[in-house]
């Protein structure tokens, strides 16, 4: 359950995953079920931190308890990854050759977070590399919202999730920007309108009316006469 200081690394993550990384996990068979789960859930659903695409030498294989799972071939057009990962066991041996040799291909290396000293669970390695390729809070939150102990862990890295602070940051001067914009072109448009609905005031003198100027001439006949 997420405590109120998990709640907004946990909320930023979640209401702006833009520029996120793409981390492929490397399906090998013989994997582990929970370090599987325990990569794509910490990255993925449980932090909003990375997407996720599990990959492999072929379209499925086969999990240390004989469970068979769809993965996306590595022969597959396959979107940018940012990062390649194997989630659990030690070392390299026991990734297919044609995921190294693909990987290589594309600039990547296999990553192995999930090399876990002895005691360790299938949840310490990827929250303790979570940490440092994301942040600390982001980590924390995580593992409250999996319901994970991390008094045992050892969290390095960043202390905020500043990716997320600065697409929040970017939003509001961005929505200010527009509603400065708004408010000049609505005076600009008001002014106009003012302006063409004015007219000019006449001040020319008023012609005299045939009534006075009979008055008159009346007035000058009758002395004159």
């Amino acid at each position: 359950m997420l405590a109120a200081q998990d709640w907004l690394p946990f909320g930023l993550n979640a209401t702006f995953p833009w520029f996120r990384p793409t981390i492929g996990l490397v399906a090998s068979d013989g994997v582990g079920e929970i370090d599987l789960a325990a990569a794509a859930e910490v990255y993925g659903g449980g932090s909003f931190a990375a997407r996720t695409l599990t990959v492999g030498a072929s379209p499925t294989m086969l999990t240390r308890h004989g469970l068979r799972l769809m993965v996306t071939p590595v022969g597959a057009p396959i979107r940018r990854l940012d990062r390649l990962v194997a989630p659990g066991g030690t070392g390299t041996g026991s990734v297919d050759p044609a995921v190294t040799s693909w990987a290589a291909k594309r600039g990547l290396a296999v990553e192995r977070p999930g090399d876990r000293r002895n005691g360790e669970f299938g949840f310490d390695p990827i929250l303790g590399d979570l940490a440092r390729q994301a942040d600390r809070a982001t980590a924390r939150a995580t593992a409250a919202y999996l319901e994970y102990p991390t008094a045992h862990l050892e969290l390095n890295g960043p202390a905020w999730p500043w990716r997320p602070t600065g697409l929040v940051g970017a939003a509001l001067l961005i929505s200010a920007l527009l509603g400065l914009l708004a408010t000049f072109l609505g005076r600009l448009v008001v002014r106009r309108h003012d302006t063409r609905n004015t007219r000019p005031v006449s001040h020319s003198p008023q012609p005299a009316t045939g009534r006075i100027s009979g008055t008159r001439w009346g007035v000058s006949n009758r002395r004159g006469g």
